[in-house]
């Protein structure tokens, strides 16, 4: 019966007994969102991020099942309201992703519920620069001159290019004034540059 603000949110799970996750098995999630069918996953923690971009009540049933996947519990169940949108969810960058001689970064991302016509998705960028030991600050937001926004498998995705170093990145949905429309998404990575790090006399391939 709890209502969610905003996705992906944590789902946490609480263990009665001597039976240990991961030391003796694993936890069975299987999600069932309206417009989605039902998704299962194997997890070996007692928490997990559940994201629904729909307006729409998610049902969560969880059983502890051992490494032979043999249920050694009964199953729960529980079942969520989502508060409706919009909603935005950011699916890469991940945090600690490194990107090898790579100046475009792709940033995958879906959105749901209803949007205003003049949204917009808007990332800032802060990178530590390592050539020469400065900080690079950039925005990238759809509907800009020359971001070319792609659907690629119900997602959306745009290409920012940042310098090699390490980034952090903040992103959301806006509105046509500026507005915040959904939770701020943050992320840290770091772009390689292989010949600026490793240079031929360097004796490192």
């Amino acid at each position: 019966g709890d209502e969610v603000l905003f996705t992906p949110f944590r789902v946490e799970v609480r263990i009665n007994g001597d039976f240990k996750v991961p030391e003796d098995g694993e936890l069975q999630i299987a999600m069932t969102y309206v417009g989605r069918g039902t998704q299962v996953r194997v997890l070996q923690s007692l928490y997990f991020m559940c994201w629904n971009v729909g307006d729409s009540e998610v049902e969560i049933r969880t059983q502890l099942v051992t490494t032979r996947d043999v249920p050694v519990g009964p199953p729960t169940s529980i079942r969520v309201r989502q508060r409706p949108g919009p909603h935005f969810v950011l699916s890469s960058p991940s945090t600690g992703q490194i990107f090898v001689a790579q100046r475009s970064i792709p940033l995958m991302f879906s959105l749901g519920s209803v949007l205003p016509e003049d949204f917009r998705v808007c990332s800032e960028f802060s990178c530590s620069v390592l050539a020469n030991k400065t900080i690079h600050n950039s925005s990238i937001c759809t509907g800009d001159e020359g971001v070319e926004l792609i659907e690629v498998d119900g997602q959306y995705k745009i290409d920012a290019i940042v310098p090699p170093g390490n980034c952090s990145l903040s992103s959301a949905v806006f509105n046509g004034a500026g507005q915040l429309l959904t939770a701020v998404a943050e992320r840290s990575f770091r772009v390689s540059d292989e010949q600026a790090e490793c240079p031929p006399d360097s004796g490192v391939a």
